[in-house]
């Protein structure tokens, strides 16, 4: 028993922190790119992701004392690659919460049609905005409610699956749009802030962690919850949409209140500590003063959705395709240099990282023509 807990403790932190509103684009990038290229999306990039947790973990287990990634890309390449990471990570940070927004409207649509994009949006900024202004430090237990949150609006929408094979009805693969899921599956996939957290859970347990079982159950949990939720929406949803839950017009009207509540509190957990870890990245290591960070954070979202930033599928793309591939390719850039690694793992590393900045030119390529 012993031993399963520091397994279950940490793969839980990897659970709790991936899971999140990517969930909701995968239907629709399935439905575009047939489910045999969404699958072998979910399967291949969870596995390459999971190797750069490792490779992260690895990193962070090396040194003495704690260093987050900012830190470590500044030790590693100095001040101009350090500025595109503190870019990379607060941009992919303000524009995820603004991809909550978004979300958020949906949501509360389920709970009082008719709402309003407007009215909707703005009743879950003034719920969200009131903790950042406060200054409130963390959501206790707040990624790990989130979860559970998730968990059971994937369990509402498998149970109320009334054509669990409709997704087969689909192609297997369309060559067309073979490249849409990249950036949402990636997006839906990140989860390397919890490798942190991870490795000081490791010192406080001692030898009893066990990295390589922690990332693989973790990851495998999350690809399995994305999969089930999938196929759930194409058995339950009347039309498939790029949010999924606007597609449950067939719903009865309490069932679909009851998934819109457990949404915006998923959402609600999410949106608050991003938004303080915003604010306090600013004060500390900007020295902006608190008001005018506290401002960028609460009134930075929604005019990124009043400037025309307003379609989920398209914000969601753009944060996983652009700004965590930057993110995950620093990573890997940071392992090449502090860990010791062979000609064979430093040319696999060179490949994986091609391929991220390939996937960035082309989510780039992708949102300004498509």
């Amino acid at each position: 028993m012993g031993s399963i807990r520091p397994l279950i403790g940490s793969a839980g932190m990897l659970f709790a922190t991936t899971v999140g509103a990517g969930i909701f684009a995968l239907p629709y990038v399935v439905s575009r790119s047939g489910w045999l290229v969404g699958l072998f999306y979910l399967l291949f990039f969870g596995a390459l992701i999971a190797f750069v947790h490792y490779l992260y973990l690895q990193v962070l287990m090396k040194l003495r004392e704690p260093y987050h990634l900012l830190g470590l890309v500044k030790i590693n390449y100095g001040r101009i690659l350090s500025s595109v990471a503190f870019l990379a990570i607060m941009g992919g940070l303000f524009l995820t919460l603004t991809a909550y927004l978004i979300l958020a409207e949906r949501f509360l649509d389920l709970i009082v049609p008719g709402l309003g994009d407007a009215l909707g949006l703005g009743a879950f900024w003034l719920f969200a905005s009131v903790p950042i202004l406060l200054g409130v430090r963390r959501l206790v237990i707040g990624e790990a409610l989130g979860a559970a949150l998730m968990i059971a609006i994937v369990g509402f929408v498998v149970f109320a699956t009334q054509e669990p094979l409709r997704i087969f009805a689909l192609p297997a693969a369309d060559l067309k749009n073979v490249l849409v899921p990249f950036g949402v599956v990636l997006f839906a996939l990140a989860g390397w802030p919890a490798i942190e957290p991870m490795v000081e859970y490791q010192k406080k347990i001692g030898p009893g962690f066990r990295p390589i079982p922690a990332l693989a159950w973790g990851t495998a949990a999350v690809v399995l919850v994305y999969v089930l939720f999938t196929v759930g929406i194409f058995g339950s949803a009347a039309t498939i949409t790029e949010d999924a839950v606007s597609g449950l017009t067939g719903w009865p009207a309490f069932s679909l209140a009851l998934i819109g509540a457990l949404g915006i509190f998923a959402i609600w957990t999410s949106y608050v500590p991003i938004g303080i870890e915003i604010k306090n990245t600013l004060v500390d290591d900007l020295t902006l003063p608190k008001l005018f960070s506290s401002g960028l954070v609460l009134f930075g979202p929604p005019l990124l959705v009043y400037l025309g930033l307003n379609q989920f599928l398209q914000v969601v793309g753009l944060v996983g395709g652009v700004f965590l591939a930057l993110q995950y390719l620093l990573i890997i850039l940071v392992g090449r240099a502090m860990l010791s690694l062979g000609r064979a793992q430093k040319f696999f590393l060179d490949v994986l990282a091609a391929a991220f900045i390939l996937a960035a030119v082309y989510e780039i390529y992708y949102f300004i023509v498509g």
